[in-house]
């Protein structure tokens, strides 16, 4: 089987769902794995010196392989933006893929993902006290990046993009902005359909996922996380010429 296409790598709670399942809709220009979140790229039990490409390839085994030539072919794991091995050995396994990234206010994305973890019983501990001990926890699985408590940190974005732009040129990345694709999908589709050179003709909406909040994100905690994320907010602004004033704003509330 070719090299996979394009994929989505991120971030986490970013809309990255959605996204895979929109374009899952476009079986006549494009397959997406069924499986979901593949986790390759991030496998550490990989020998990445002698990767077993055949086995990742497996995964799309169910697709009707009658049609590849015409389909565009991808996957969506959205840690691949975050662990740092990954966008490298993404290269090794094709420089010529293209790459999508769905970025999100990282204070609200910080909330969904502890949100996530809490609903799962990962996590214990009260938002305010994931984001006070998340070093001290995170740093516990060093040196590799903790995939459970990096509320804060998955979301400086300018040390993520900038890894990717390293490694692969702007026309081979497309970076959305996630309220966008949850307020507009249409332009942000528009923008995927020019960027992987095909036609999404079934645009029916998608119903974005939402989990349950037990509480609203509070302008304490979103204040303490704006103090330690703004200037990663400006840079990436000027990195990628984006108006973020919605990311500056402070949720009403108190």
């Amino acid at each position: 089987m070719r090299p996979l296409d394009f994929l989505i790598i991120g971030a986490q709670k970013s809309g990255t769902t959605s996204l895979r399942r929109y374009l899952a809709k476009n079986l006549d220009a494009i397959r997406m794995s069924q499986a979901g979140e593949l986790h390759f790229f991030d496998d550490e039990s990989v020998d990445w010196n002698h990767p077993d490409y055949e086995a990742y390839h497996q995964k799309f085994a169910s697709l009707n392989t009658r049609f590849q030539d015409i389909h565009k072919l991808g996957e969506s794991t959205p840690i691949y933006l975050y662990w740092r091995p990954c966008i490298a050995r993404i290269h090794a396994y094709n420089p010529r893929i293209k790459l999508i990234l769905v970025l999100r206010n990282p204070m609200d994305r910080a909330f969904s993902h502890w949100n996530m973890e809490s609903g799962r019983q990962r996590d214990p501990l009260s938002f305010s006290e994931a984001l006070s001990h998340e070093v001290e926890r995170a740093g516990r699985t060093h040196p590799l990046q903790d995939r459970t408590y990096s509320y804060l940190d998955r979301g400086r974005y300018v040390e993520q993009v900038t890894r990717v732009y390293s490694f692969f040129p702007p026309e081979q990345v497309l970076i959305l902005k996630a309220e966008e694709l949850f307020q507009s999908p249409a332009s942000s589709l528009d923008r995927v359909e020019t960027f992987l050179d095909c036609r999404l003709a079934n645009r029916e909406p998608e119903r974005m996922r939402a989990g349950f909040y037990s509480s609203s994100l509070g302008a304490t905690d979103w204040q303490w996380m704006y103090a330690r994320l703004a200037a990663d907010i400006h840079q990436l602004e000027d990195l990628l010429g984006w108006d973020c004033r919605d990311w500056h704003t402070p949720p009403a509330g108190p």
